[in-house]
């Protein structure tokens, strides 16, 4: 049986409140990768974040904004590539500490991968 958390209702309802700061952060963020996308376009690919990013228990607004950044920097389903099998390690290991911790772990690598 699904179980859904207060939160993570929370943010399904919230969700079109959050489309538009996250496109506005997308732009300001990536403008090239975003150049010419619609608004329609950016909320599907916002959505796919929130789904992705719920599977690790991200459920909040920042985390899935960042989730969202590291499917612009890594590509769409990035969790899910051969490639970055040690990102899904990462997300899924709770020994690693809360899902924002294990985020914040995978962004710091990536970061540290494009210097």
């Amino acid at each position: 049986m699904l179980v859904i958390r207060n939160e993570q209702m929370d943010v399904l309802s919230d969700l079109p409140a959050l489309e538009a700061p996250i496109r506005s952060h997308l732009r300001e963020f990536f403008p090239l990768e975003m150049a010419g996308k619609s608004d329609q376009f950016l909320n599907g690919f916002i959505r796919q974040g929130c789904a992705g990013a719920r599977q690790y228990g991200i459920d909040d607004a920042p985390g899935i904004c960042k989730f969202i950044d590291l499917m612009v920097e890594l590509g769409t389903g990035f969790d899910q590539q051969p490639q970055f099998g040690w990102v899904r390690q990462i997300l899924r290991d709770h020994a690693l500490g809360a899902p924002a911790q294990r985020l914040d772990r995978v962004a710091a690598l990536v970061a540290a991968m494009q210097d």
